[in-house]
């Protein structure tokens, strides 16, 4: 007769084989696991998870995009300023031009003055006036490009002064209220994307909630029976933790992924289908680059450590509720 065979006729089954009853899975060491493998807090809390970690990408790699166009902005901004000489009177213009140079070239700070021609003038109005002779009746003013130094800029008034008073008809102009509209518009995109990821974690965090009572209220008996042979809430609560530490990790990975993909295949289409080229025409200069550098993608790292942080957390605090409504 088998050794495994006991005094009252019945074989004992092997450590970790399931004992015939249905909807218990038993684990490795023939325990019943508290989380189960299959259900709300399995595959579709996964994907659920995974969906508000890519949209969380999206959201944080649009902030470094926004980020970075406004900070080459405000730096070719700050490094350059404009004087502009109109011609309403086109007598000694290139005299006034001149002597404006010689100004310029002699104020502390400044590191360059670059008078443009009449023909820049013009091809810088074509995408807006388009082409043709209007713009060759049209008293377009003449502009000289003043590169500053931004660590010792110049005196900026005292500068505008000196112009106003030795150059007719000459203006300098700081582009500071253009540096002022760029800066407030980018605090309120960056405000609405802020806002954007507050809403991702309070719907994730109602997720992992529903979730987990969800699981608690399934696997009830499981539950009061741990706590009558004496288990500690912390014990019970360290069984879902680890469920939702893996489960934030794989759905905070898998969204980076996916994010990481959607910017990259975004600027390869937009390359490939001429957006590239579209840039470099003068009515789109101001949009800048259109790729994530590679400080975007590394911000995009932080996903799956919070994930996982909120998905423990509320875990933790979700089963904690309940055992103590069950007491």
């Amino acid at each position: 007769m088998s050794q495994t065979t006991q005094q009252n006729g019945n074989s004992a089954p092997p450590a970790g084989q399931d004992t015939g009853k249905p909807g218990r899975q038993r684990s490795r060491k023939g325990q019943t696991p508290i989380m189960p493998a299959h259900g709300v807090a399995g595959r579709p809390l996964l994907i659920a998870v995974t969906i508000m970690c890519y949209f969380a990408s999206i959201t944080i790699g649009a902030v470094v995009m926004v980020t970075q166009v406004v900070d080459g902005w405000t730096s070719g901004i700050a490094s350059q300023i404009t004087v502009q000489i109109t011609q309403a009177d086109s007598s000694g213009i290139d005299q006034r031009i001149a002597s404006a140079v010689k100004i310029l070239k002699a104020t502390p700070g400044v590191q360059s003055a670059v008078p443009q021609s009449p023909e820049d003038a013009v091809k810088m109005l074509e995408p807006w006036l388009g082409k043709g002779n209007v713009l060759q009746d049209l008293p377009v003013p003449r502009l000289i490009l003043v590169g500053i130094d931004p660590e010792a800029p110049p005196k900026l008034n005292a500068l505008a002064a000196r112009l106003s008073r030795e150059v007719p008809g000459a203006s300098l102009d700081d582009h500071s209220r253009w540096q002022t509209e760029l800066t407030r518009t980018a605090g309120m995109i960056r405000l609405g994307a802020f806002s954007i990821l507050a809403l991702v974690v309070l719907t994730t965090i109602s997720i992992v909630i529903f979730a987990t009572r969800a699981a608690m209220a399934g696997n009830r008996d499981i539950v009061e029976v741990l706590h009558m042979i004496g288990a500690r809430q912390s014990y019970i609560a360290r069984q879902f933790q680890v469920h939702f530490l893996i489960l934030g990790i794989k759905a905070g990975i898998i969204g980076v992924i996916l994010g990481s993909a959607t910017f990259f295949l975004f600027s390869l289409t937009l390359s490939q289908a001429g957006g590239q080229a579209l840039l470099q025409q003068n009515n789109f200069q101001l949009i800048g680059s259109i790729a994530l550098n590679p400080g975007g993608y590394a911000a995009l790292l932080a996903v799956p450590p919070a994930a996982a942080l909120i998905s423990v957390l509320t875990s933790r605090f979700a089963v904690l509720r309940f055992l103590a409504a069950m007491i």
